[in-house]
């Protein structure tokens, strides 16, 4: 007998479930054809195979035996022994188990520990695996030995892990471990504050550091400075007084006991330390300052926040300083005692930090008048471009050695011989005037003294408005023309305007009585030749008193007063919309009693004619000397001489005032939209200038650019905001501007109601209305919108909050709508979503009415009733009108009897969509119900079938209609005139559908 061999793959103790096992069944020294081979499991039978090996695949725990085989030759009768016994243990595959320390949220910088065990295996013989977010090809790390995986966390490392383990002897894997979640957020970051925020501050002042971290609690601080890592306080709070070695970067940082034990560095804090300032004190005016005149006194220090100004007379003496605080301390009516030695210094913070004193500025005064007048012919401030100007300067004393300037946009201050005119002794010509001559012009002496500016303006239109250059007398007439360019002004009709409001449409205004409820802004227009600039035209007092008037011009030389006119002071006037003005004929040729007696006003620039607010700058000369038998006598007026002028300037501060304006400029602002506030400067260039915005107390930004854009606005942003500037080169500061209120409101939703609700049918007319919730205004046009498309309307309507048509199946879908605001175009959201639903078949039920029209008079009685194939005695009649939206006939405007309901008596308030509705939702087809007073239109109230014909008739209260003639309109447009009032149409068509009326000669349909 020969005595096979059985043996199996793989060879080992134990063989985890799953595996594949191989039995092999050799007989020695025999070929493997020869035989046919048995296997058996105890004593049963598994197998038999020509082939000399028996494979279990997915072997299971249950499968675990003794096994062996034999084997039967094929040819003949010879067998062999039964083989060898071999014991296959087979056991679960073990799984291996996840943990995670620590547990929970985990903080950037932290150390986590993933440990994978094999359950049941606590021999080292395995290697490990550990996977991230389910990807179990590619573990993020292994380990031959080791059961722990530990690594610093980052928040790209927060996700989901699994591990499995790997017997090294044999490659058999675990199964999958259980899943682990690691999340890891950044550590808290810690938040440097300094207060004050001034930049730079000085030595000698306090400053404070702050360390906050908002999340958390318990948390101790450390300071640090420069490069340096060693902490140099460990307080939340770090108070000391500036030093030359304090400049530096700052930063700090959060530590605690529990976790997350560290915060992440602060923002670095930039210190900028200068040594204690000494502003410079100037003055507005250079030599003796007029008495009587305004006089400005600047404390100038280099730009930083915060500052009050002390000011000091004679002595420098903390007990009798004056404050303000505004860099400037203005004189409005210098006199004799204001002579003397003034000093300055600056203080900021609680306690006060002061500055160095400046030096000290000797202030002169005098009480002499100018000389000499500045003379203009023709003398009015108005001219044509090409005409020819001569100015001449005038006066008592020899005037040779006086020259004529003038102060442009283009060229700022220039001489009359420096090309734009032609000089004559004291008299300065230009032969063709162009627009770019608008300017201030005024005479100088070669010591420095100045006479009467005046304001020229070039007007490059066809009319002017003819006005003097110098004042008009309290008590005199005055009277205005309209000139225009190469025609008599006589034979013309002007409309004359004060402050934008019309005064009279003649061809010459004229003011019999001057006095100073005259002043202000006039202008003249013709209809066909367009208009004037604007005039400001002021009233001084009788001749016995010192007073003047003085002419603004419409173009703006503002500037100009800071470098020619020492003598200026100013004040806000309300602008609203200007208008100019002009003076007599006889008054023109005037001018020589102004020479002693002050200046012409300044005029108001194209560009500050766009700005809500006018600076008029006033001009006092309160002294005035004449001849009397040869003697000096020096005269005190009872009033001084006023003129003014288009000029930003602030008269407390004697500083320029900017002009805030905001776009879009509406009384409501929605919440997303896109704001631009815009500080002007008027007369100033944009360059020269850095603006600040403030919103409240709190500065927002700060820009050479003069606008500031707020994107995306929100409702908490309603403020105030104002803006100021510094001028780059130099330490000139301006005024705070007017204040903005910015009001913004959440934009509003529009909210979509469909009417009827429900199953609709072909032919039945559904009603989409759009509300913008909130506003009950009609400024809203409203557009519908179909299956999700808000690019393409379906409808829209300038004005009508209703979108109604008759449905067929294709206008089954999903149904939208907004509004737009049609004054500045600003869009609602979209409203909410209503599903129209179309079917071709008719509803079980329909709405009749009796009588069957849509219109009908008030009072009339009317039966509505649900009917149809079905049994309708569980449908109701519904209604949706304006004031009450959707009710039951049961609600009280009807009377109800099972599926029909009565209306004893009909009023307008009855006007509506009716249905019928069954409890289960169901609608019928929807019917529109008109109520009107004295003229109706008869109607159908079914759609009409195409090919048949269609007869209308007018239907008058208690009147036949064939007594009257009646018109009928389609859509607005008349169609004919019939008598008696009826109108055939022999055969319908779809082009017949539309809006019908019928009107008579008293009355006329809805």
């Amino acid at each position: 007998w020969y005595l096979p061999v059985l043996t199996v793959e793989p060879n080992r103790p134990q063989i985890f479930s799953g595996e594949t096992v191989t039995l092999t069944c050799s007989v020695p020294g025999q070929r493997v054809d020869d035989w046919t081979y048995y296997w058996y499991r105890d004593n049963t039978q598994l197998h038999h195979s020509d082939q000399n090996y028996y494979t279990i695949t997915d072997i299971r725990v249950s499968q675990s035996s003794k096994y062996k085989c034999y084997g039967l030759m094929k040819r003949g009768n010879g067998y062999c022994d039964w083989s060898n016994a071999v014991t296959i243990t087979v056991t679960e595959r073990p799984k291996a188990s996840l943990t995670m320390v620590p547990t929970g949220q985990m903080f950037s910088g932290e150390t986590v520990t993933l440990r994978c065990d094999i359950q049941g295996h606590t021999d080292t013989g395995w290697s490990y695996s550990w996977y991230k977010d389910g990807d179990s090809n590619r573990p993020v790390h292994s380990s031959g030995y080791k059961t722990d995986y530990s690594f610093s966390a980052v928040e790209s490392d927060s996700g989901t892990y699994t591990c499995r383990g790997e017997r090294r002897r044999d490659s058999q894997r675990s199964d999958i471990s259980n899943t682990v979640t690691l999340t890891v957020s950044a550590l808290p970051r810690a938040t440097l504050t300094v207060e004050p925020g001034w930049n730079p501050l000085f030595t000698g002042e306090s400053v404070t550091l702050k360390c906050e971290t908002q999340s958390y609690s318990n948390w101790r601080y450390q300071w640090y400075k420069g490069s340096s890592g060693t902490a140099v306080n460990q307080s939340q709070t770090h108070t000391f007084t500036i030093r030359s070695a304090d400049q530096d970067q700052y930063w700090c940082r959060g530590e605690r006991d529990n976790r997350p034990t560290s915060s992440q560095n602060s923002n670095k804090v930039s210190l900028s330390v200068a040594e204690r300032p000494k502003p410079e004190l100037t003055s507005s005016h250079k030599g003796a300052a007029l008495i009587g005149n305004p006089v400005v006194l600047y404390c100038k220090l280099d730009p930083s926040a915060g500052w009050k100004f002390y000011w000091s007379k004679h002595t420098q003496n903390p007990e009798n300083e004056t404050e303000t605080e505004t860099p400037s301390y203005t004189f409005s009516s210098v006199s004799v005692s204001d002579g003397g030695q003034y000093w300055c210094r600056a203080g900021r913070g609680d306690p006060v930090y002061y500055t160095h004193y400046s030096d000290a500025l000797q202030i002169n005064t005098t009480g002499e008048s100018p000389p000499v007048s500045l003379m203009v012919s023709p003398s009015r401030t108005q001219h044509f471009t090409t005409d020819s100007l001569s100015l001449s300067c005038e006066g008592q004393s020899d005037s040779t050695a006086w020259t004529v300037r003038r102060y442009t946009h283009s060229e700022k201050v220039s001489d009359c011989s420096s090309g734009w005119g032609s000089a004559t002794g004291s008299t300065c010509s230009i032969s063709s005037l162009y627009t770019f001559h608008t300017g201030v012009y005024w005479c100088e002496s070669e010591s420095g003294g100045s006479s009467n500016p005046v304001n020229i303006t070039v007007h490059n239109g066809s009319v002017i408005l003819e006005s003097p250059v110098h004042p008009v007398p309290e008590g005199d007439s005055l009277t205005l023309h309209c000139l225009y360019h190469h025609t008599n002004s006589s034979n013309l009709t002007a409309e004359f305007y004060k402050n934008g409001s019309l005064l009279q449409t003649t061809g010459e205004m004229t003011i019999r009585t001057v006095s100073k409820s005259d002043e202000g802004l006039y202008q003249c227009k013709d209809p066909e030749r367009g208009e004037s600039p604007q005039s400001w035209i002021s009233v001084r007092a009788g001749k016995s008193t010192a007073g003047l008037v003085g002419v603004v011009g419409g173009a703006s030389v503002a500037v100009l007063s800071i470098i020619l006119l020492p003598l200026l002071c100013c004040y806000k006037a309300k602008k609203g919309n200007q208008q100019n003005i002009s003076q007599t004929q006889n008054q023109r040729e005037s001018g020589a009693e102004d020479s002693q007696s002050g200046c012409t006003p300044l005029q108001a620039g194209d560009a500050a004619d766009e700005l809500n607010d006018v600076i008029y700058s006033e001009v006092v000369v309160k002294n005035k000397r004449s001849k009397d038998k040869g003697q000096d006598i020096t005269e005190q007026s009872s009033q001084g001489h006023v003129i003014y002028s288009n000029l930003p300037l602030d008269k407390a501060t004697g500083r320029y005032v900017p002009v805030l304006t905001v776009e879009p400029n509406g009384p409501q602002i929605f919440s997303g939209e896109t704001v631009t506030l815009t500080c002007s400067i008027p007369g100033q260039r944009v360059d020269d200038w850095r603006y600040y915005w403030y919103r409240d107390n709190t500065q927002l930004h700060h820009s050479d650019q003069n606008y500031y854009t707020i994107t995306d606005i929100r409702v908490s942003q309603s403020s105030d905001y104002y803006c100021y500037g510094l001028v780059k080169r130099g330490q000139e500061v301006c005024d705070w501007s007017n204040a903005v209120t910015l009001t913004v409101t959440e934009r509003p939703k529009a909210s979509l109601t469909m009417v009827p609700t429900g199953q609709m049918f072909s032919g039945e007319t559904v009603t989409l209305r759009c509300d913008i919730q909130g506003h009950t205004d009609t400024g809203w046009s409203y557009s519908w919108y179909k299956d999700g498309d808000s690019n393409r309307p379906v409808h829209s309507s300038s004005y009508k909050t209703d979108y109604s048509f008759s449905a067929v199946e294709s206008d089954s879908g999903t149904y939208t709508c907004r509004g737009e605001r049609r004054r500045d175009s600003q869009r609602s959201e979209i409203s909410n979503t209503v599903t129209l639903t179309v079917s071709g078949e008719s509803p079980p039920v329909s709405l009749m009415v009796s009588p069957s029209r849509t219109q009908h008079f008030t009072t009339d009685s009317l039966s509505l009733s649900c009917e149809g194939q079905s049994d309708s005695t569980g449908w109701r009649v519904r209604r949706y009108t304006h004031s009450e939206e959707v009710s039951d006939c049961s609600s009280g405007w009807g009377s109800v009897t099972g599926s029909t309901c009565n209306i004893s008596s009909l009023s307008p308030s009855h006007t509506g969509v009716y249905w019928c509705e069954s409890e289960s939702g169901e609608n019928s087809n929807p019917l529109n119900i008109t109520v009107h007073n004295n003229v109706i239109l008869e109607s159908p109230v079914y759609p009409v079938p195409e090919g048949g014909p269609l007869t209308l008739h007018c239907s008058y209260r208690h009147t036949k209609p064939s007594n009257l003639t009646a018109e009928f309109y389609k859509d607005g447009s008349l169609l004919q005139t019939q008598t008696p009032g009826e109108m055939t149409i022999c055969t319908v068509s779809k082009s017949d559908e539309g809006n019908l009326q019928n009107i008579n000669q008293t009355s006329d349909s809805g």
